[in-house]
């Protein structure tokens, strides 16, 4: 096969769209795995062995939301009072 059909081929198969089309299949599975880990799905019993914070919605994008201290059931169970949620601490563990 001639280099000339070879190029006209390529550039017939390869156009513009595809090529986009391409490398977002490529970038979503990179961007899917940058996202982090999930909390765990019971942070109740999670916050026994890890640091948990009550956050309350935030007055404004560029403030830190309100916190209050985690409440526990008599069963040993993390909650939060109304209008808080339970969330995994960050930053250094505290001691207890």
């Amino acid at each position: 096969m001639p280099a000339r059909a070879l190029r006209q081929s390529l550039r017939t198969l390869v156009t513009p769209a595809r090529l986009a089309v391409g490398l977002a299949v490529l970038a979503v599975p990179v961007l899917v795995g940058c996202v982090g880990t999930p909390p765990p799905p019971d942070l109740g019993s999670a916050c026994q062995i890890r640091s948990c914070v009550c956050e309350g919605r935030p007055e404004a994008f560029w403030r830190k939301p309100p916190t209050t201290d985690v409440q526990w059931t008599d069963r040993g169970r993390a909650f939060c009072p109304d209008g808080y949620s339970l969330k995994l601490a960050t930053g250094k563990p505290t001691r207890r």
